[in-house]
C-alpha cells in the first residue's frame, strides 16, 4: 500500500498536532477547574438547605446585619461557580468535538486525495458515529443551559426570601401552624431564666422554676419526649403557655443555638463559625470547640471550603464546628441540643469543661449522665410534659 504524502503532511499530521495541543491545554484547564461541576451542585444544595432549614434561616433572620453579607457571598459564589461549570463543559466537549472532527476531516481528505480508493465499511461506520457524537454534543449543550436556568431560579428565590420579613414567609416554610411567641430579648451578660406557669401542652400542669445566671439546666427524656421542642420554646420558635422571663432584657439577641442536626455551609471554617461576619474574632470559639491541630491549621487557608454541610470533615469535626458557631454567636445563653453527638470520650470531657469555663447560662438537651451530674437543675420530659424538675 502506497502512503499518500499529501494526505500525511497536509491532512493527517496537522490534525493530530491540533488535537494534541487542544488535549494538552484542555487537560491543564480541567485540572484547574476539576471541581467546578461538584461545587456548583454544592451551592445549589446549600441554598436549598437554607430555604428549607427552619432553625438556620430564623437564626440568620434574627441577625439582619449578617444577612446582607451572607447573601452577597452566596451570589458571588454562585455566579463564579456557574461560570466555571459552563467553562468546564465547554472545554471537555470541545476536545471531544475536535477529536471526532479530526476523524471526519481525515476521511474527507482521504476521499479527495485518493479518488480511486474506496472507503471501507469500518471507516463509514466511524464517520456515522462521529455525526452522532455531534448531535449528542448539541443535546448536552441544551441540558447545560437548562441546568443553568434552574440554578439561577434558585438564586432568585433566595434573594426574594431575604428581602421578605420573617412574618411574611409562607407558613409551609416555617412549619408552624400557630404564630410564634417571641421570648424576651436578653443582654450581653450571662442571665437567668424564670419559667412562670409554664407548660408546652394543654394536658400538662403548670410549672414554675428558675435557672440561675451562669447555671446549667439539663433537659432529659426519651425519644420524642419534647427536649428539642422545649429549647425552641425558649428561643421563641414554638408556641407555649405561661411566661419565660430573662433576668435582664435589652435590644440585642445573644443566644447561641446548636440544633440536634448539624447544619454547616459550603464555605470555609471561619465563615461557618462567624456566619460570614468578617469582623469577628473566632479564636475563643475555636478553642472552646477544641478545634485544634489539623482542623485549626486548615482554617488558616481561608479559601478552603468544607463542602456541602461539612462533608469534607468527619462527623465529630462537624459537631465541634457547630459548637464553636453556637459559642461565637451566644454571648450569654447557649442552647445545645445533644451537643456531644459523634464525639469521643476525651472530646466530650474537654469541651464540657470549656463550656463551663465560659460561665454562661447553659441549656442542654441530653441524657448524658456526666452532663447531668454537672447541672444545677434537671427537667425530665415525657410526651412534651414536664414529669419532674430536680434541683441538684
Amino acid at each position: 500500500m502506497q502512503i499518500n504524502v499529501y494526505l500525511t503532511f497536509f491532512g493527517f499530521l496537522p490534525i493530530v498536532l491540533l488535537s494534541s495541543l487542544v488535549g494538552y491545554f484542555g487537560d491543564k484547564l480541567k485540572m484547574r477547574f476539576e471541581d467546578a461541576r461538584e461545587t456548583n451542585i454544592d451551592f445549589s444544595v446549600m441554598t436549598s438547605d437554607i430555604v428549607g432549614n427552619y432553625e438556620v434561616f430564623q437564626f440568620l433572620a434574627d441577625r439582619k446585619s449578617v444577612m446582607n453579607v451572607f447573601l452577597n457571598k452566596c451570589l458571588q459564589r454562585g455566579k463564579y461557580k456557574i461560570r466555571k461549570s459552563i467553562y468546564v463543559f465547554a472545554v471537555n466537549h470541545f476536545i471531544t468535538f475536535i477529536n471526532n472532527f479530526s476523524v471526519i476531516l481525515i476521511l474527507f481528505l482521504a476521499a479527495v486525495f485518493q479518488k480511486k480508493a474506496a472507503i471501507s465499511i469500518g471507516a463509514l461506520t466511524l464517520f456515522i458515529n462521529s455525526i452522532n457524537t455531534g448531535f449528542s454534543f448539541l443535546q448536552l449543550y441544551n441540558n447545560v443551559v437548562g441546568a443553568l436556568k434552574v440554578t439561577e431560579s434558585s438564586m432568585e428565590r433566595v434573594c426574594e426570601l431575604f428581602q421578605m420579613s420573617w412574618e411574611e414567609l409562607p407558613c409551609i416554610l416555617t412549619k408552624l401552624d400557630k404564630p410564634m411567641k417571641k421570648s424576651e430579648i436578653i443582654s450581653k451578660k450571662s442571665v437567668g431564666i424564670t419559667f412562670k406557669n409554664f407548660r408546652m401542652t394543654e394536658d400538662d400542669i403548670f410549672h414554675n422554676f428558675t435557672v440561675k445566671s451562669g447555671g446549667i439546666m439539663v433537659v432529659s427524656g426519651g425519644n420524642s419526649s419534647g427536649k428539642s421542642y422545649l429549647l425552641e420554646c425558649i428561643m421563641g420558635y414554638k408556641p407555649y403557655e405561661g411566661e419565660i422571663v430573662f433576668s435582664n432584657s435589652e435590644e440585642n439577641l445573644q443566644v447561641g443555638l446548636l440544633p440536634q442536626e448539624t447544619s454547616l455551609f459550603c464555605a470555609n471554617l471561619q465563615e461557618n463559625v462567624a456566619i460570614f461576619d468578617e469582623t469577628e474574632n473566632t479564636d475563643i470559639a475555636f478553642s472552646i470547640g477544641n478545634l485544634t491541630g489539623n482542623v485549626r491549621n486548615w482554617n488558616k487557608k481561608s479559601e478552603t471550603e468544607i463542602g456541602v454541610n461539612g462533608k469534607n470533615l468527619s462527623e465529630g469535626q462537624r459537631r465541634r464546628v457547630a459548637i464553636a458557631r453556637a459559642v461565637q454567636n451566644g454571648r450569654n445563653i447557649l442552647m445545645l441540643d445533644d451537643p456531644f453527638l459523634f464525639l469521643d470520650k476525651d472530646n466530650r470531657k474537654i469541651i464540657l469543661q470549656n463550656l463551663k469555663s465560659l460561665k454562661k447560662t447553659l441549656i442542654i438537651a441530653t441524657n448524658d449522665e456526666n452532663i447531668i451530674r454537672e447541672s444545677d437543675i434537671q427537667v425530665k420530659l415525657n410526651e412534651r410534659k414536664i414529669g419532674e424538675v430536680i434541683m441538684q
